[in-house]
């Protein structure tokens, strides 16, 4: 399915097909061809809506999908609902057993709207208040759902002649229509992250709207009153198109859930308490219906209603200062996550600034190669719990240094040395300890490598020395190295490979003798 239509063209699409329908309702005076119209108009609708709903899930963040999926679920049921209803008035229209299959439908978008909306509060992995806010709707579902059916709809009911199956669907739906519109005020009382608030009202408006449209379809059929109910066909695709909206404007707010916040304390002091009397409030609408039905109350049943008000009063009070500790509690938490944060947003700068340091005290500030100082440091390391078999030491050294430095001068020596060092770096593995050892001498460390590797490197070394060309204002000038390599077998301290540092050493001074640009082992 492509959802790449404009979010602006689908409200404008939706606000003139509203429009039309509403029109084509009063200017049709035929009632058969009001009727089809209206269906037609309905079933199109909710088509268009199921289909915005899943653009909406498509391209919504994946923290949201799942309330957008719930949601494009609840109004495909009732798609198919009123289909398969259409389908009966026209193809079937004696096979009654299609209208129980359709009621089906409609009354599965219930569940799917609870669940979508109960997403909202487990969001934030919160089994309890997910289960809070469920039996807070649960309590008042049914106290609104036993008030209603004994004033106003029992004897309706009871004396009506409708098939039980019918019975039970015409007060189905606008109980659930109930159960989701406070299921809406409930998560948006419980939860601090919820959808935009533009979103929460298109939803309430198209509920309230449900719910008059099946509480008047209820009333009618249950006394069996002889009046045109096609506008409830009206009623009910506004309520859908109106859901459909609520997804646009969540797509125009940027396909994101908003977090609600609350700017002044006492807001969040009303807010706690509107969501914790609610459910109490309910219990004493059921307390006020039981006292009105009772003729003769005797003092017992006084003594338990006061008994039963001052416990809920005092839960009330209970309740409230729970929250008011926990909200204290919680400002504490974030505080203390907010220092935390700090100290270790500190600790972590002050790591950088010491590692940084500690970088530059073991570095040659002029060639960038580790300094001797370095090379010990990282021999303790080394040798703390493991030795090696074998390890070589060079030790190079640049030839007739000083003469560059006093006919070229010192800028021109600090320039050799680091053309020499580059050259080293090339030439060398990038497991081997290369250091600038003092003035021009530079150590190579080879862990776990014989004389015969390390001779290969020391005459690489000393090759590409020879062949580059130093250059010193335009003057080409010869620049080769003298290296000594030696050798130590089973090493397990600093102090095997300081005596092959000292070889080395050795070495290097007999290669000089030997008249430099030459490796000795």
């Amino acid at each position: 399915m492509n959802c790449k239509i404009s979010h602006k063209f689908s409200k404008k699409f939706l606000i003139i097909y509203a429009v039309i329908s509403t029109l084509s309702f009063i200017l049709v005076e035929n009632s058969n061809i009001n009727k089809c119209v209206m269906n037609g108009f309905l079933v199109f609708g909710e088509a268009i809506s199921f289909m915005i709903l899943y653009c909406t899930y498509s391209e919504s963040r994946e923290r949201d999908k799942k309330y957008w999926l719930y949601l494009f679920l609840s109004i495909f049921s009732y798609f198919l609902g009123d289909l398969l209803w259409i389908i009966k008035d026209i193809f079937f229209d004696s096979f009654t057993g299609l209208i129980y299959i359709s009621q089906v439908f409609f009354l599965l978008q219930y569940p799917f709207s609870i669940i979508a909306l109960l997403y909202i509060a487990w969001e934030k992995k919160n089994l309890y208040l997910s289960i809070q806010v469920f039996l807070d709707m649960l309590v008042i579902v049914i106290a609104i759902s036993v008030v209603g059916w004994r004033f106003l709809v029992r004897n309706d009911i009871i004396n009506s002649h409708m098939p039980f199956f019918e019975k039970f669907f015409l007060i189905s739906n606008p109980i659930g229509d109930l159960a989701i519109l406070f299921s809406i005020i409930l998560i948006l009382l419980f939860s601090k992250s919820f959808i935009a608030f533009r979103v929460v009202i298109f939803n309430i408006i198209a509920l309230i709207i449900e719910v008059t449209a099946d509480l008047i379809n209820l009333y009618v059929k249950t006394n069996t009153i002889n009046v045109n109910t096609d506008f409830l066909e009206l009623m009910w695709l506004t309520y859908v198109l109106l859901v459909s909206y609520s997804a646009l404007v969540y797509k125009y707010n940027g396909c994101n859930f908003k977090c609600i916040r609350q700017s002044k304390k006492n807001e969040n002091y009303t807010k706690t308490i509107v969501k914790i009397i609610i459910p109490y409030l309910s219990i004493g609408v059921l307390f006020t219906a039981i006292f009105c039905i009772i003729e003769n109350i005797d003092i017992i049943m006084w003594g338990f209603a006061i008994c039963v008000g001052l416990v809920i009063i005092s839960q009330l009070i209970t309740l409230m200062e729970n929250k008011r500790l926990m909200q204290l509690l919680i400002e504490s938490n974030n505080e203390l996550e907010y220092k935390t944060f700090e100290l270790e947003t500190i600790n972590r700068q002050l790591k950088k600034s010491n590692l940084a340091k500690e970088s530059q005290l073991n570095r040659d500030f002029l060639t960038g190669l580790h300094n001797r100082r370095y090379i010990y440091k990282k021999l303790d390391v080394l040798f703390k719990n493991k030795f090696y078999n074998k390890a070589s030491v060079l030790m190079i050294d640049i030839d007739y240094f000083k003469k560059i430095n006093d006919t070229y001068g010192h800028e021109a020596g600090d320039k050799v040395l680091k053309q020499v060092s580059m050259l080293m770096k090339l030439y060398t593995r990038t497991n081997d300890s290369l250091i600038r050892f003092g003035g021009e001498e530079f150590i190579c460390v080879l862990l776990d490598t014989d004389i015969s590797i390390a001779r290969d490197i020391a005459d690489r070394i000393r090759e590409k020395v020879e062949a580059y060309d130093f250059k010193i204002e335009c003057i080409k000038i010869k620049v080769t190295v003298s290296i000594g390599v030696s050798e130590a077998r089973l090493v397990k301290c600093k102090e095997d490979i300081e005596l092959a540092i000292k070889k080395a050493d050795k070495l290097l001074y007999k290669a000089k003798q030997l008249g430099r640009n030459q490796v000795c082992i």
